[in-house]
């Protein structure tokens, strides 16, 4: 290709140089028909004409090769432009997202100021509330102080302090009666022990003899008497348990006002406030009838759980009779059952009796049968 290129470029160039010498030389005479030298011209025209049908060939070639190249480039610039407008779609979406990013952040900085300002609020708005109870609690102190002082000086304690002993000598006869009775609890649910070893007795003289009736009978006696015991052990831990708890409750209702007098008429309160001394006055009693409202609670439980113990007093009683019945029906299935013996030792003796006298008159008719044969054989002789 590079040497026909340049074999042309050469022929273009001697082509033009002698162009331009034609062009300057004054033109040659017209050859005559038929003479050598217009056959000379007419062959170098015709060398002439195919060369320059080469060159156009390969003009014509390369430049069918120039427009695929250009078709090529043209779908690679399109390529190219696609992705470019792909490339800017997607920084396009990124910015975006990145910008909704930041606003989102943006916005969730300032909704934690606006909760951070909330929480600081409501914990301030509750350490006003502690302090003012704290503070309230305190007057309603010094308010009770002051009252217990005034109460002192005019005199008016004695009878208060007269007043709760006798509900506290009241409250403690009652609890004493409660121990009195729970103490009671051992002595009364004795029985239990002697069942055990009447049961164990009945068991130790049955045994052998209807083992399996006498198994099922105890194990009943037993699953009766089972719960009953955990009943009385959780009846005992309750009324333990409530009369430590109203011992605990008389202790501390006495120490408690005992203390307080102690320390309002130790303390110097000057404070003449009317109203909060009327309110103390109400808080007080109402303390005062809680107190009383619990400890009526207490007695009324411990009661209860006597009327429990009554009615567990009345079912043991009623499974002990019912334990009696069923021994009672032992006793009458085996008087029964000796009965159906001495039946059957009588009928053995009748039967032993007719067989000794089946005996007797077979031995008879036997020894009957043997003389008979004898008499026969004594006459055939003579």
């Amino acid at each position: 290709m590079s040497n026909a290129g340049e074999q042309s470029g050469g022929r273009g160039r001697e082509g033009a140089s002698g162009g331009s010498s034609l062009s300057a030389s004054p033109l040659p005479p017209l050859p005559q028909h038929g003479s050598t030298t217009s056959m000379m011209s007419t062959s170098k025209k015709v060398k002439k004409v195919v060369v320059l049908k080469e060159k156009w060939d390969k003009v014509v070639a390369e430049l069918s090769l120039l427009r695929q190249s250009k078709d090529s480039f043209d779908g690679n610039m399109q390529k190219m432009q696609l992705y470019l407008n792909s490339v800017l779609k997607i920084n396009k979406d990124a910015k975006e997202a990145l910008v909704e990013k930041f606003a989102t952040r943006e916005r969730h900085a300032v909704m934690f100021e606006h909760f951070f300002a909330l929480k600081v609020m409501q914990q301030k708005r509750r350490d006003k509330e502690k302090q003012a109870e704290k503070w309230r609690k305190r007057r309603l102190a010094e308010c009770v102080f002051l009252h217990w002082r005034e109460a002192v000086s005019a005199g008016k304690e004695r009878g208060v302090m007269e007043k709760w002993k006798g509900e506290l000598e009241q409250l403690r006869g009652e609890l004493s009666e409660l121990k009195a009775s729970a103490q009671s609890l051992p002595s009364t649910f004795t029985p239990f022990q002697e069942e055990v070893e009447v049961v164990a007795r009945v068991e130790r003289e049955k045994k052998g003899k209807d083992r399996r009736k006498q198994g099922e009978s105890t194990a009943k006696l037993r699953s009766l008497l089972t719960p009953l015991k955990s009943e009385v052990g959780e009846l005992r831990s309750g009324l333990a348990q409530i009369s430590e708890e109203v011992k605990e409750a008389f202790d501390m209702t006495e120490r408690g006002f005992l203390s307080l007098y102690v320390h309002a008429k130790d303390s110097g309160f000057d404070l003449p406030r009317l109203s909060e001394k009327k309110v103390a006055d109400e808080e007080i009693n109402d303390l005062l009838q809680k107190e009383n409202a619990y400890l009526r609670t207490t007695v009324d439980n411990l009661k209860k759980l006597l009327r429990d113990h009554d009615r567990l007093k009345y079912e043991l009683e009623k499974r002990k009779e019912e334990k009696e019945e069923m021994e009672k029906e032992g006793e009458d299935e085996k008087a029964r059952h000796e009965v159906k013996v001495k039946k059957l030792e009588k009928e053995i003796a009748r039967l032993q009796l007719y067989e000794n006298e089946v005996k007797k008159w077979k031995s008879r008719y036997s020894s009957n049968i043997g003389g008979g044969g004898g008499g026969g054989g004594g006459g055939g002789g003579g």
